[in-house]
């Protein structure tokens, strides 16, 4: 993990960056960065992207940049800031001019967030020490299994642009799995800070999974939060995932305490059983469970009103423990992962339908 005042610099590409505020000092809500680029440095590994969960602040201290916002090149120069909103495809600030540019970039995020900000960090403390050891190419660009490996690190809050998120989840999912049983990494315990505290990249064991999900749902928080917390209501519209929910328990009042067990299936020819309980709510923002049987672990919903409808997150740390997926996690994890992608996408599609057929359910999208 990163550390304020740390110093990451590419001998090729002579840029430089400077870490001011990280993820563990700021609680998860913003990562601060100082970047410097010499003339004609920032544009070789730049390509069009997104990002899902947050926006950018840029903000140029000195020199000129110049950046791409939804296909349309713009030019900020000191003095000047600029941000990118969530969701908008971009190129990022590079410099085109005659003098040194310097840089102030802001992520931050809210809910705060940080194993995305920490994923942010490792990935430019490994792209920045892997340019150190000449192991990436003349714009800084890392070798083909080491990007994919440290891209799908990025997920689920950065995408390329102009390719189907689903697409690329399946993609990165296969290629980073493979780029890890060969040995690559989103981070290197050389790479580290000395002094700081090192775990090792990767899951525990092969068979430990934590996914994080995102959906945009066109409809007021309150609508979205009874469609999240009402799991009994799951196979009628969710059915292409919930194959069936059984009321346990009741619970208490708020619904802690509230017991299911549940049938479900994937893209993948075999069907897990578990039992939730609800062990924490917060209506209508956040709702966590835990699960036993062929998964074992939590998750957390979290739910926010945005522009437009409601962000819906999930936060899924489980182990698996059916046999199957036990005994192969070690080499086809990539294609278990992918399989937890199929059922998430197939949950927000199939609740997009739901919304559009209840009148009044939906409200209009911005834009």
């Amino acid at each position: 993990m990163a550390v304020p005042g740390q110093v990451l610099s590419d001998p090729t590409t002579r840029t430089r960056l400077i870490v001011r505020r990280t993820a563990r000092d700021s609680g998860g809500r913003a990562l601060e960065l100082e970047v410097f680029y010499p003339p004609g440095a920032g544009r070789e590994a730049n390509r069009p992207h997104f990002h899902r969960t947050f926006e950018e602040g840029f903000e140029v201290l000195a020199g000129a940049a110049t950046y791409v916002l939804n296909g349309k090149e713009h030019t900020a120069r000191a003095g000047e800031g600029f941000r990118i909103p969530r969701g908008a495809a971009h190129l990022n600030p590079w410099n085109a001019g005659t003098e040194p540019l310097h840089l102030r970039q802001l992520i931050e995020l809210d809910p705060p967030d940080r194993r995305t900000l920490e994923a942010f960090e490792d990935f430019f403390e490994t792209l920045f020490g892997l340019a150190r050891e000449g192991r990436t190419g003349p714009g800084g660009q890392p070798r083909f299994f080491q990007a994919a490996v440290l891209l799908r690190s990025l997920q689920p809050s950065s995408y390329a642009a102009g390719v189907p998120v689903p697409l690329q989840q399946g993609l990165l999912a296969l290629l980073g799995g493979a780029g890890r049983l060969l040995g690559y990494s989103s981070r290197y315990a050389r790479f580290a800070v000395p002094g700081e505290e090192y775990e090792a990249p990767g899951p525990a064991r092969a068979n430990d999974y934590h996914f994080l999900d995102r959906w945009l749902v066109p409809a007021p928080l309150e609508t979205a939060w009874r469609y999240v917390q009402n799991a009994e209501d799951y196979p009628r519209w969710w059915g292409s995932v919930y194959d069936r929910v059984t009321l346990l328990a009741p619970g208490d009042a708020a619904g802690v305490g509230k017991r299911y067990a549940v049938v479900v299936h994937g893209a993948l020819p075999y069907k897990l059983r578990m039992r939730l309980e609800s062990t924490r709510v917060e209506e209508p923002h956040r709702l966590e469970v835990r699960a036993e049987g062929d998964l074992e672990g939590r998750g957390i919903w979290r739910l926010r009103a945005v522009p437009g409808g409601t962000e819906v997150t999930y936060d899924w740390k489980v182990r698996a423990t059916y046999p199957l997926i036990r005994a192969l996690s070690p080499v086809l994890r990539p294609v278990f992962e992918y399989n937890h992608t199929w059922c998430m996408t197939r949950g927000e599609r199939d609740l997009l339908r739901e919304l559009s057929a209840v009148p009044g359910a939906a409200v209009a999208r911005e834009g």
